[in-house]
């Protein structure tokens, strides 16, 4: 038979959850500002909480911008923002993507490299697909293309 902790046990125990939290939550932002890759995190309401180096690089800062404003240069809540499924966002510094080019990105064999086959979007965009979720160029307000794709967390599938 246990006892019931006393007040000062719980109150010991509350502070000593409250430093695990901090710690916590300082081991996850050092990760995140570590990750050579765009990671943005954003809340129910699509407020963008949290940039890592890289993404605030290529949009700027925060501002107290929605994500659908921020990354996806849209006006209005779009599929990326919803809380059914996860986004990532893969970015680069390179010389972007034109907007003539922006149409064709996708379509199989489609390259402006002489050393490219062209169906390396063209596959990621089918295997995305083919899971559920989808592939999109993001508008990029620096040089560098940025890609986000969206998983969905479940996929309904016939049941037998």
């Amino acid at each position: 038979m246990t006892s019931k902790p006393t007040y000062a046990q719980l109150e010991k125990r509350i502070k000593e959850l409250e430093h695990l939290k901090q710690v916590e939550h300082e081991r996850l932002l050092s990760l995140l500002e570590s990750i050579p890759y765009g990671v943005y995190i954003s809340d129910q309401n699509c407020n963008v909480q949290y940039v890592n180096p890289v993404i605030k690089k290529e949009f700027g800062t925060i501002d107290g911008r929605k994500c659908y404003d921020y990354l996806h240069d849209r006006s209005a809540i779009c599929p990326f923002c919803k809380n059914d499924s996860v986004c990532i966002s893969v970015s680069d510094s390179g010389p972007g993507i034109g907007k003539e080019l922006r149409n064709q990105i996708f379509d199989p064999f489609y390259t402006t490299k002489s050393n490219s086959s062209g169906i390396g979007l063209s596959i990621c965009h089918r295997i995305i697909s083919d899971h559920g979720g989808s592939l999109e160029l993001a508008n990029s307000e620096s040089s560098g293309a940025a890609f986000i794709i969206k998983l969905p967390f479940s996929r309904d599938t016939d049941k037998k």
